[in-house]
């Protein structure tokens, strides 16, 4: 009953909003103030709205949401969850999806999983890293000295030495 008596955001309590006035509790409550009055509508409707924005605007902002640009078809596109290249052919009837064309056949992925690249890289996969061999072929002498190692220091000044077994002797 504590619930159903009490205002919300809007500035009116659920029973207010079902009955048009206010309930009987526990709490002693003047009889003028039980009898049926007209609800503003629009005013209710408008409370919520601010309301909602207002929650939308803190969700944004705790969340660091970013609007991401729309995509035109003819864009390549990196797909993320295939991680093959594609090019858009058009925007779908669903929200923030889009049409792909991607090795001969047509998907609908979500803006979010798509990555705009420019128009110079290829849409192949050829660009593959070649696997690294498993025998060492160094060209670079070798002084013997600890310092000819390639060192670099981390940002907390710990001095990272590479492991013997990547240096080729």
């Amino acid at each position: 009953m504590a619930y159903r008596a009490t205002p919300i955001q809007n500035g009116f309590s659920p029973s207010e909003l079902l009955m048009g006035r206010k309930i009987r509790t526990t709490l002693p409550t003047a009889p003028k103030l039980l009898k049926p009055i007209n609800i503003p509508v629009n005013k209710v409707r408008e409370n919520e709205a601010n309301q909602k924005a207002k929650q939308k605007k803190n969700y944004d902002r705790k969340h660091r949401v970013k609007q991401m640009s729309n995509l035109n078809p003819g864009d390549n596109v990196y797909i993320r969850d295939s991680q093959s290249y594609g090019v858009v052919k058009m925007k779908s009837k669903y929200p923030r999806s889009y049409i792909i064309k991607s090795n001969g056949r047509e998907l609908r992925r979500n803006r979010r999983n798509l990555i705009k690249i420019q128009s110079g890289i290829q849409n192949n996969d050829e660009e593959l890293p070649t696997p690294i061999s498993d025998s060492c072929t160094c060209t670079d002498q070798q002084t013997g000295n600890e310092t000819t190692r390639s060192l670099y220091h981390t940002r907390s000044g710990r001095a990272v030495k590479p492991a013997d077994r990547l240096i080729c002797k």
